[in-house]
C-alpha cells in the first residue's frame, strides 16, 4: 500500500550490523585472557555497633591499646578464562593498606577450591602497611577470602607484576557480566543468521546477504569458543 515502509529494504543493513555486533562481543571473552581481580567484601568494625563506640570493650596488640579495630576481608580470584601458573609471579602479590591504618593479623578464611589455601601462609611486612600473598597456581575460577584486622580504617589495593596480567582491579565475586555477554553473543549471531535467510526479493539474493551470513557464521564459531573457555567458570 502506498505510504508504507517496506522493512525488508532495511534487513540487508541490519544483517552486518548485527553480526558485527556478535563478533565483538565473542571476541571480547573468546581471546585467552588471564586476568586477576579482587573485591573488599566486608569493612566493620570491632567495639563499635550502630556507630557508637562501646567503652567498656578493650583489643590490646602486643600489650599496646588499640582504639578502633577493623575486620577486613577481601577476596581474590582468578577472574580471567587461562589459569596463572607460580612461574608468571614476576613480583610477589602484596595486599595493601592505604592511609594510617596498619595491619594486626591476617588469615585465610575461606577458599575455592577448600583445599587451595592448605600449607600456604601470609606475610605482614615490617611497617604493617602490607601483606604479601602466596605464589601458587589459581585455576581459571579458583578464589579465597583473607581476613585481616587493622587498628582503624582504611583502603585496600592488591599490588603485583604477573605475567600475562596488565593490571590487578577490583572486579565482581560472581561474573554475570561474562554469563550476560555469552548469551548476548548468541543472540546476535542468531539474528544474524536469521536476516541473512529472510533478506531475499523475488528469489534473488539482495546486498548484504552473503556479508550477513559470513559474519554470523564467525560469529558463532567465535560464541563456541567463548563457552569453552567459559564453562568450567561458570559453573564454580
Amino acid at each position: 500500500m502506498p505510504g508504507e515502509i517496506d522493512w525488508t529494504k532495511f534487513i540487508p543493513i541490519l544483517g552486518p550490523i548485527v553480526g558485527l555486533a556478535a563478533i565483538w562481543f565473542s571476541w571480547r571473552y573468546a581471546i585467552p585472557r588471564k586476568k586477576l581481580s579482587y573485591v573488599i567484601l566486608s569493612e566493620s568494625p570491632l567495639l563499635r555497633h550502630g556507630g557508637k563506640a562501646e567503652p567498656r570493650l578493650k583489643v590490646m596488640f602486643e600489650e599496646q591499646p588499640v582504639t578502633d579495630p577493623h575486620i577486613v576481608q577481601v577476596r581474590l580470584i582468578n577472574s580471567g578464562n587461562r589459569e596463572i601458573v607460580a612461574a608468571d609471579y614476576h613480583e610477589p602479590l602484596m595486599l595493601q593498606v592505604v592511609g594510617g591504618a596498619e595491619v594486626l593479623t591476617a588469615d585465610f578464611i575461606d577458599s575455592d577450591p577448600r583445599d587451595l589455601v592448605d600449607n600456604q601462609d601470609l606475610s605482614i611486612t615490617e611497617d604493617r602497611k602490607r601483606i604479601e600473598l602466596p605464589s601458587f597456581l589459581l585455576n581459571v575460577g579458583d578464589k579465597y577470602t583473607v581476613k585481616l584486622v587493622t587498628n582503624q580504617p582504611g583502603q585496600y589495593k592488591v599490588k603485583g607484576r604477573i605475567v600475562g596480567v596488565k593490571s590487578i582491579g577490583v572486579g565482581k565475586d560472581v561474573p554475570w557480566a561474562q554469563i550476560a555477554s555469552l548469551v548476548l553473543t548468541g543472540l546476535l549471531a542468531t539474528a544474524a543468521l536469521i536476516a541473512s535467510l529472510t533478506a531475499t526479493k523475488s528469489g534473488e539474493p539482495m546486498p548484504g546477504q552473503s556479508l550477513s551470513a559470513i559474519l554470523a557464521g564467525v560469529a558463532a564459531v567465535l560464541s563456541g569458543i567463548t563457552l569453552k573457555f567459559s564453562t568450567r567458570r561458570f559453573r564454580r
